[in-house]
């Protein structure tokens, strides 16, 4: 082997880049509406992409211990902060669900649904005073700006309890624009 100086390959510091819970600029990748087992709910995947705009985030580093996230110290025993350019492309999924036709008294199963495609800047229509729910295209949301929460989620696989990280919620993002979907395409570094 031949000596490359002073270059040194550090797990902790320079593995894999989980990321960290909070609250992140991204656009509406890709939309799936995939019909579940029971008759009138559908679960709407969206896929995001993480935003340029992340590459201004100083944020913590974290590892995945086990079936849990930790913030990633130093010798000294302080946090590691990074730079998010490390997020920037990075794709995140959410599952949101809508009921077609709810019995009487559980239209508020549609909430959640509503207030995620509002977020994403989609207008439903109203009707004497009442918001008509309608099935959401991707064509309708594609490169759509939002602000994504991201919290972790602890399940239990067939090797024991696991951790991820999922988009929890999601939020207006007022200074976001639109993307056409060609500007949506991963761009390959080799």
């Amino acid at each position: 082997m031949k000596d490359m100086g002073n270059t040194y390959f550090d797990e902790a510091l320079d593995g894999f880049i989980n990321i960290p819970e909070g609250t992140y600029p991204a656009h509406l990748l890709a939309l799936e509406v995939i019909p579940t087992k029971k008759e009138g709910l559908l679960r709407f995947q969206s896929t995001f992409k993480l935003a340029e705009e992340v590459s201004e985030l100083i944020i913590n580093k974290v590892t995945k211990v086990d079936a849990e996230f930790i913030n990633v110290l130093d010798a000294d025993g302080n946090e590691v902060m990074i730079n998010g350019s490390t997020l920037v492309g990075k794709t995140v999924k959410n599952n949101c669900f809508v009921t077609a036709n709810p019995i009487q008294g559980e239209g508020w199963r549609n909430r959640k649904y509503i207030d995620f495609f509002t977020n994403l800047g989609v207008q439903f229509p109203e009707v004497e005073g009442k918001t008509k729910v309608m099935e959401i295209e991707e064509s309708d949301v594609i490169g759509a700006p939002t602000l994504v929460t991201m919290n972790s989620r602890q399940w239990e696989g067939q090797k024991g309890m696991n951790i991820s990280m999922e988009v929890s919620s999601n939020a207006p993002w007022a200074d976001g624009v639109r993307l056409d979907p060609s500007e949506l395409d991963s761009d390959i570094p080799f």
